[in-house]
């Protein structure tokens, strides 16, 4: 969920199924839209970096590379999600 934009920098949270204890997780993050306008960049307000791809106007896929998570729970690694808007 993006909360915020201003120009290229936005705002959001999101929310996630922890794989360790099927909790949900709402973490927030900063992002920045590259000047070519395919590429975002994500930092994770708790943990990890993502890099994703514009797609379309609509659509994005985001990778997250993560070391751990906010519980110590062992949900380490990778990911790759597409992201679709939803009105």
């Amino acid at each position: 969920m993006i909360e915020t934009q201003n120009g290229y920098i936005f705002e959001g949270y999101k929310e996630y199924l922890s794989r360790s204890n099927d909790k949900v997780v709402k973490e927030g993050f900063s992002g920045v839209i590259s000047e070519d306008l395919r590429h975002l960049y994500l930092i994770d307000h708790i943990e990890g970096v993502s890099i994703g791809e514009l797609l379309g106007p609509d659509t994005a896929s985001v990778y997250t590379l993560a070391a751990t998570n906010s519980t110590g729970a062992d949900d380490s690694g990778v990911m790759k999600v597409r992201i679709v808007k939803v009105s």
